[in-house]
């Protein structure tokens, strides 16, 4: 352990090029990522093809390069296994993902254009009834211009009978003020009058007894 540690700090600090750049694994179907620079190291990971690495130094002595994977697991891949463009296979999705992307192109252009005929057939449609309503409101303009002398005529006595109706309403108005008060004094009156008659009663009812008592007196006095 402490050994190949030691040997990895000699091959990484003798190593004449030192450089972070991207490589891809070839089209092979899985190469070897070891611990250290030869077959005699141990295989920590089976790299597949088209897997992404950062290259951090590379030697020609050896024929390996130092690497780091995506989740961030180091080791040696032999540098003929690597190159600097993805996998064929993996540029050969790409494509066909792009090429799938321009033939659907079409598909959603005539799309676009049916959905733009539409509308321009509804923007015809909505055109002509606006201009159907243009002209039907330029015939009522001409008529109503047409008969000005009458509408300004009609205006005028529109406007004298409201003013009529105004005052007609406001006499009303004083009608019904002047009969709620002759209402109120006609109360009143009845008011008093009930009172009257209510006190002649009581005063009748009071001396009614003297009267009878006085006949009866006289009654007596008579015999």
């Amino acid at each position: 352990m402490v050994h190949s540690l030691i040997l990895g700090l000699v091959v990484l600090f003798s190593t004449p090029s030192l450089l972070a750049a991207t490589r891809y694994v070839t089209d092979q179907f899985e190469v070897t990522l070891r611990g250290g620079e030869g077959t005699s190291y141990k295989i920590q990971k089976m790299l597949k093809s088209g897997a992404q690495l950062e290259l951090i130094s590379e030697n020609r002595d050896s024929g390996y390069s130092f690497v780091r994977t995506e989740n961030g697991r180091e080791g040696y891949v032999l540098t003929r296994q690597l190159q600097e463009m993805p996998a064929a296979r993996d540029r050969l999705q790409v494509v066909e993902g792009r090429l799938q992307q321009l033939l659907a192109k079409p598909s959603e252009l005539r799309q676009k254009l049916t959905l733009l005929e539409e509308e321009n057939g509804s923007l015809k449609e909505q055109n002509g009834v606006l201009t159907q309503e243009r002209d039907q409101l330029s015939q009522k303009y001409e008529i109503l211009y047409q008969n000005s002398e009458s509408v300004l005529k009609i205006s005028g006595e529109r406007d004298q009978l409201q003013q009529e109706v105004a005052e007609l309403s406001q006499n009303l108005e004083d009608l019904n003020q002047l009969n709620q008060k002759l209402e109120e004094r006609t109360m009143q009156r009845w008011f008093l009058i009930g009172g009257g008659v209510l006190f002649g009663g009581i005063l009748l009812g009071l001396l009614l007894p003297h009267l009878r008592l006085k006949r009866s007196s006289r009654g007596w006095d008579t015999l």
